[in-house]
């Protein structure tokens, strides 16, 4: 369903009122299932199978969740706490490991053909160290090949691809960038991407096709999304006019600090801490106070125009607020006043009590 940003009367106004109302319901509850059944978690491996058994699959999960409702058996912790996550340690042990079902132990690394990590986690604002487990990769299995996700990272936290000995990184035209959604890019290794030709079991997607059909003649495979394509070339000389990597660098972590410390005086606590925390994302625990309740407040910072994420995706009860796209400090100060007058309307103490 399609909102009205704008609403011109009061019709719309209430139509636009419990669309916000729903999504926050939907969102919630599918951050709440998934969290329980990481099967259908998109970091926990997608689905590999017809839509129609994926239904079936997604059904099964949600009647199994009241089940566990109804009998009270709690949601599952069985991950990293995201408040102390030295991710280094565990990613060495597995490294360690021959195969990835736990091998003899002999610490070869033999088993392991891709190591993949996610630069930033916007499911918790954690920032994870490429660097270091770069290193780690070309210590125990030099032969696998290193992909980083820098979706949300990408031009705003510096990466030194050589440094960290990174094969693929793929990154999208929006996020850091700020051009607009319609098209991901990989940034590649010749070598290692010419090595996997043949693998590639979708048409439109097979990178090394692409790779070599633009070598050939410059032209796209497919029809390609121009006007996405035109707004990045426009967004990318924004990005050097303010700085590049540097710049924007800058001014979100302006952001990330005026939002931090203007909602640590409201009584909110981080998720995560330096040096885990990123200056992209970041996330806040919910406050353990019988007054609050997320769902009024992100419908009444909806209705002041702001919008914040609407659930959370980690065990911790916590909501999670970016710091880019072309935001300054005075939107992050708006966003505060206005957490502010929601946390009144709710009955909350301001600031929140220790």
């Amino acid at each position: 369903m399609t909102p009205v940003t704008n609403p011109t009367n009061e019709a719309e106004e209430l139509y636009y009122r419990a669309l916000v109302r729903t999504r926050v319901i939907v969102e919630l509850t599918l951050g709440v299932v998934k969290n329980r059944f990481r099967c259908i978690h998109r970091f926990g491996g997608e689905l590999q199978y017809t839509p129609l058994r994926s239904a079936k699959i997604v059904s099964a999960c949600l009647l199994l969740h009241n089940r566990c409702v109804s009998r009270s058996i709690p949601d599952p912790n069985n991950h990293l706490p995201e408040e102390d996550m030295p991710i280094e340690a565990h990613v060495e042990t597995a490294l360690q490991k021959k195969d990835g079902d736990g091998g003899d132990g002999d610490g070869d690394g033999g088993g392991w053909s891709m190591v993949c990590i996610v630069h930033c986690e916007t499911s918790s604002g954690v920032i994870n160290p490429i660097f270091e487990v770069g290193q780690l990769v070309r210590r125990y299995c030099p032969g696998a090949s290193y992909m980083v996700d820098a979706m949300s990272s990408f031009g705003a936290v510096e990466v030194d691809m050589a440094a960290c000995g990174i094969d693929f990184l793929v990154s999208s035209a929006n996020k850091c960038l700020e051009g607009v959604p319609g098209f991901a890019y990989a940034i590649c290794r010749t070598s290692r991407l010419l090595s996997c030709r043949g693998n590639c079991r979708v048409l439109s997607l097979d990178l090394v096709e692409q790779h070599v059909g633009l070598e050939v003649n410059g032209q796209f495979r497919f029809t390609p999304p121009t006007h996405a394509l035109l707004a990045f070339n426009v967004a990318l000389t924004r990005f050097w006019h303010q700085g590049g990597v540097q710049g924007r660098a800058h001014r979100y972590k302006q952001n990330n600090e005026v939002l931090v410390s203007g909602m640590e005086s409201l009584g909110y606590r981080r998720l995560v801490h330096p040096p885990h925390a990123s200056y992209i994302i970041t996330a806040f625990h919910f406050p353990k106070h019988e007054a609050f309740n997320f769902t009024k407040l992100y419908n009444g910072l909806a209705e002041r125009g702001l919008v914040i994420y609407p659930g959370k995706v980690t065990s911790a009860e916590c909501f999670r607020v970016g710091n880019i796209g072309d935001l300054h400090t005075h939107d992050i100060n708006t966003l505060l006043q206005a957490v502010k007058e929601v946390m009144v309307q709710m009955g909350l103490p301001v600031p929140l009590n220790s």
